[in-house]
């Protein structure tokens, strides 16, 4: 018995994401109590799902493989993939899985560079320091991560909030 899903995430809520598979795999573990072979393939674009796989996927028993389009040939490939555990759904985003460069909104990307460059940059001003500032307060978490260092760095520049 071959159970082919595609999409498995399609419409559902985030925590029913992290849930689907395990799910559908204790169905299938009841079914082989009876005598048959299941076999449970499914295509994604949820980094929920990837991540909701780490603790039941089993290198002898399960694959994983990526569809890749080759720009150069045009060709498509279906390519086998070593299954590694990310830990959270943004490694996951992050991974040769998805190649997304950064988990943030690309407006805050761009943000996140500029600052930098300001940062790196060798005759800023006070005044620039302080517009970043408030560009970066308007949309970051009071925790984030780049946000504190952001702080330490102003700090270190005798620029305050």
């Amino acid at each position: 018995m071959i159970f082919l899903i595609d999409e498995i995430e399609s419409h559902l809520h985030p925590s029913w994401q992290q849930a689907i598979v395990p799910t559908i795999l204790s169905v299938m573990e009841e079914l082989l109590h009876r005598p048959a072979n299941v076999q449970v393939i499914t295509a994604t674009h949820s980094p929920l799902i990837m991540s909701s796989v780490e603790p039941i996927f089993d290198k002898n028993t399960d694959t994983w493989y990526d569809i890749i389009f080759d720009i150069k040939d045009g060709k498509v490939i279906l390519k086998n993939q070593d299954f590694e555990n990310y830990g959270d759904v943004d490694s996951w985003l992050t991974s040769e899985a998805f190649d997304l460069d950064s988990t943030r909104a690309l407006g805050i990307q761009q943000l996140l560079k500029d600052a930098a460059d300001l940062a790196y940059k060798k005759d800023k001003t006070k005044n620039e320091i302080e517009d970043m500032t408030s560009q970066l307060v308007k949309v970051l978490n009071s925790q984030d991560p780049f946000l504190i260092r952001w702080n330490c760095f102003c700090a270190k520049e005798g620029v305050l909030k």
